[in-house]
């Protein structure tokens, strides 16, 4: 009986969940008619809850730890990092811990843009833990590969290789999207059509007619024309997260989720709850889909499956017409990244005509998609590479010499909390350049992040002081979005 009564409840919750999301988003309308009649498009103009205007300082950002380089003066925001695959970040420290150490989540791979020069033969980095969170770290590698001067490198967007292109070959193959349809029926494809902007790296929140600027659950669907029917495409896309309102917080925040989460992982005398109970929640689904309240029972599912991470979602139309996933991505926060998606020969239809569905969980902006059909790596004889020593890595908090643990020597997690420091040096290479050639570093890093628990709430407690005055400013420009979350 009272597992009946738990199955009955979570259907309960989904009728709830459902008139919570629609009355909040009649408000929500309400509001944004009242505010700016006028707008019709709320891919890139103003979100139907808000309009663009500045978070301000109190509010929350973009997660993950920060790396941090040197420029000979100050300590300069790379981008964010530790980003696993499929995710490094689960709210509840426990289960966040146990799927990394399960082998689940696999290490992050990002090229680092900025061009630095050694400090006293030493390259010199941070770590800087700018959120409401905790990382752990269980290592961290630096790689420095050297390449002609012609080429580019983009990591692929699982991180487990990257490639090295020869920039003028790439850029004549791209094929650009003939349309890029909004749900409203607008395309909007003329504002990521040129090749050139595939290598920026500038992020701005005023970029609105040089990219896509997603709405939180917003999609567009991307049409391409004329490919090769028996040639495997690549998607390669440029994007960075916008949203400046989504962080892990306090444990505390996310216990009503956990509650609903471990409910459903639980065991009963009747098996496993999470298998005893889909029927009636599937059967709770498909009754609100056949009476119209489909998208209520939708938005509540990560209530009940785990948490939506910040994410675009790819996906593409097969033969039958159904969409089929190929790829999550999670863009990053302070720079634009570069990723290359491998899609599968059947992605392209009979026609030649590639078409996909690019759904955003967030506000997040894609600055450039295109499709290459002549992905050829440059011989490996043409590059070389080789791993950076990391010669120390000390966390300011702790007062302690972190490096072993970096360095994989030692089982201990190297932990960072809100406003944690680890400066990080690595020893600058003796190999020598040529003429025709240029250095791009690329670093790899494994671990998990978590919300912030209790006993660490008091380093928080004056967080947005630790901030950088570049970190500051950027925030300063973005957008607020807590009156929808």
């Amino acid at each position: 009986m009272a597992f009946v009564s738990k199955a009955l409840l979570l259907v309960v919750m989904l009728v709830f969940g459902w008139m919570y999301i629609n009355v909040s988003n009649l408000v929500k309308g309400k509001k944004a008619h009242d505010n700016n009649s006028a707008s019709n498009n709320d891919l890139w103009g103003a979100d139907s809850a808000n309009a663009d205007v500045p978070a301000g300082e109190g509010k929350g950002s973009p997660s993950t730890p920060f790396l941090a380089y040197f420029d000979g003066k100050e300590y300069k925001l790379e981008n964010d990092i530790l980003f696993g695959r499929p995710t490094s970040f689960n709210a509840k420290y426990e289960i966040a811990k146990q799927k990394y150490e399960d082998g689940l989540v696999s290490p992050d791979l990002y090229k680092i843009s900025a061009k630095f020069t050694p400090t006293n033969g030493k390259l010199l980095f941070q770590i800087q833990e700018r959120e409401i969170e905790e990382s752990f770290f269980k290592w961290l590698k630096l790689r420095r590969v050297v390449h002609p001067k012609n080429t580019e490198i983009v990591a692929d967007s699982d991180y487990t290789k990257f490639y090295v292109l020869k920039r003028r070959g790439f850029e004549e193959s791209l094929v650009l999207p003939t349309a890029v349809m909004t749900r409203k029926g607008v395309d909007i494809a003329a504002r990521v059509v040129g090749q050139q902007l595939v290598w920026q790296q500038e992020a701005s929140d005023n970029d609105k007619d040089t990219a896509i600027r997603f709405q939180k659950n917003d999609s567009v669907e991307v049409i391409f024309k004329n490919l090769k029917k028996n040639v495997a495409p690549f998607l390669v896309t440029k994007s960075w997260f916008r949203d400046c309102d989504w962080i892990p917080g306090y444990s505390d925040d996310w216990a009503i989720s956990n509650t609903f989460v471990a409910l459903f992982h639980q065991r009963s005398p009747f098996g496993n709850i999470k298998t005893a109970t889909l029927l009636p929640i599937f059967l709770g689904f498909w009754l609100l889909h056949k009476i119209g309240l489909g998208e209520g029972a939708i938005a509540i599912a990560p209530f009940f499956f785990g948490y939506q991470v910040c994410s675009l979602i790819y996906e593409y139309k097969d033969a039958e017409g159904s969409y089929q996933k190929v790829a999550v991505s999670e863009p990053r926060a302070w720079h634009y990244n570069n990723e290359i998606i491998g899609l599968p020969k059947e992605s392209i239809l009979s026609d030649g005509e590639l078409r996909l569905r690019i759904t955003s969980t967030k506000r997040h902006t894609l600055g450039f998609v295109g499709v290459t059909q002549q992905m050829k790596d440059v011989e490996e004889k043409q590059f070389t590479q080789e791993e950076v020593r990391l010669s120390r890595a000390y966390h300011h908090r702790l007062k302690k010499d972190v490096t072993r643990e970096l360095n994989n020597a030692d089982s201990e997690y190297v932990h960072m909390v809100t406003g944690d420091v680890v400066d990080l040096e690595f020893d600058a290479s003796n190999m020598p350049i040529g003429e025709d050639q240029k250095e791009t570093y690329v670093i790899q890093s494994s671990g998990f992040y978590t919300a912030l628990r209790p006993e660490y709430r008091q380093f928080a407690d004056d967080w947005q002081t630790k901030r950088a005055a570049e970190d500051k400013k950027r925030r300063g420009q973005l957008v607020s979005i807590s009156s929808y979350k």
